[in-house]
């Protein structure tokens, strides 16, 4: 497990190669900051943190790592086979949970609310919202389900939701284009609307399967 003086250690040895500290960690004490990574990095299995450091210094880089890319460093390799699946799976939390956060008007959908609208983004997680954006949102969805095209229409979308999501699944893993939240949970059961029982974020899933895989 990463400790305070085996996180001193790899600080020291980023410091002593050049790398540039944040602007953030300007006036604190490297303990403090070792004290924050390890409580954020705390449950890395042993030598997992020595391996981390020794591969950042070998980036071709000038910052500091953040805690998240020394876990990229060591997690397991997620396969397209598993973003695939991920996505196809977000797909499917998309379609159950989408009727309890918008509503008809009788000219077309809206969300119910700007609080359902908030919970369902937390709840499908960044990366699956993204790729729900670049095919047009939910009101892309809703108006493939009048097209009597025998589902077609709707077919297509999903395929280009989960390409999508394993396109900014992969950006995001190497810590290139951040988005809200580089990692977030699941929702509360019962966070949008009396009788949602939602199931676990997708981001939650994805961290799930890297942790068993390390185990």
């Amino acid at each position: 497990m990463a400790d305070v003086r085996e996180i001193l250690a790899g600080l020291e040895l980023l410091r002593l190669a050049g790398f540039q500290a944040p602007p953030a960690w300007a006036g604190k004490k490297p303990g403090e900051v070792a004290t924050v990574w390890a409580a954020e990095l705390g449950d890395m299995p042993d030598g997992d943190f020595e391996r981390a450091i020794q591969a950042w210094l070998r980036r071709d880089t000038a910052f500091y790592p953040s805690t998240g890319q020394l876990r990229a460093l060591v997690a397991p390799a997620v396969t397209d086979a598993d973003l695939g699946a991920a996505g196809r799976s977000a797909w499917q939390t998309v379609q159950a949970t989408r009727h309890k956060v918008r509503e008809h008007n009788g000219r077309g959908y809206q969300w119910r609310s700007d609080e359902h609208e908030r919970r369902f983004r937390a709840h499908v997680g960044p990366v699956a919202w993204a790729a729900l954006e670049t095919i047009g949102g939910l009101a892309a969805i809703e108006r493939a389900g009048f097209v009597p095209d025998e589902g077609k229409e709707l077919s297509g979308l999903e395929s280009r939701f989960v390409a999508d999501f394993r396109t900014i699944a992969k950006r995001v893993s190497v810590g290139a284009a951040p988005l809200d939240r580089p990692q977030i949970g699941a929702a509360p059961a019962r966070a949008i609307g009396a009788d949602a029982d939602l199931a676990p974020s997708v981001a939650e899933r994805l961290r799930v399967h890297a942790m068993r895989g390390a185990s």
